[in-house]
């Protein structure tokens, strides 16, 4: 469920925040909000916890918890963006996540002729350069995506509630009702999540076994 390095869950976790969610790969030069070695380090460590669930199938019986950071520069934002025929005018993005997730639910996922696995309110906070100030953008997200023998087949973000400033905020509903009417950010999370659990896995993992 990550792309490139583990930033898949954070970039859809926070898709209404920045209009357009993970694109592009990492780009550190030039970025007024830097992006971190420890932000990168918490990706990867999250991404081989999930791996190892998918791979092997097994469970602590706990939550799966990761504490996410994810930094966006400018130009990724706006061809993420206008993929989606949607404006970004603002600069670069920062948004922080504490996901947890029932590593059981997972493997249900994975295992299961059909289930739904469902994340509960998760609350997103983050960041957008305007001009030269920083501006704070709050969310309430509970993801939901449907899995047909192992393989997801419908996703929704379940954007609950957006904290920000009154054209932004207005902005991020206008965004949010696209998706949930058009599905527009839909085929990305799918082919993601997908293309992560049957190949990137086992692939960056050899070592887990099932």
């Amino acid at each position: 469920m990550f792309k490139r390095g583990g930033k898949w869950v954070l970039g859809a976790l926070c898709f209404a925040a920045v209009l357009g969610g993970d694109q592009t790969v990492w780009n550190t030069t030039l970025l007024a909000l830097e992006v971190g070695k420890a932000e990168k380090a918490k990706l990867k460590a999250c991404e081989k916890d999930i791996c190892e669930i998918v791979l092997t199938r097994e469970t602590t019986g706990s939550e799966l918890s990761c504490q996410l950071q994810k930094t966006w520069a400018k130009k990724a934002l706006e061809k993420g963006a206008g993929s989606k025929s949607i404006d970004w005018s603002l600069g670069d993005a920062r948004c922080r996540v504490d996901l947890e997730v029932s590593q059981q639910s997972l493997v249900n996922a994975l295992t299961l002729p059909k289930y739904k696995l469902r994340l509960h309110k998760h609350e997103v906070k983050c960041i957008v350069e305007r001009g030269e100030n920083v501006t704070p953008i709050n969310l309430a997200l509970a993801p939901k995506l449907k899995f047909k023998r192992g393989k997801a087949v419908e996703a929704a973000l379940g954007v609950a509630d957006v904290e920000a400033p009154a054209l932004l905020k207005g902005a991020i509903w206008t965004v949010v009702k696209m998706e949930a009417t058009f599905g527009i950010f839909q085929d990305d999370i799918l082919r993601e999540v997908n293309k992560f659990v049957a190949k990137k896995c086992a692939k960056r993992y050899p070592n887990f076994k099932p």
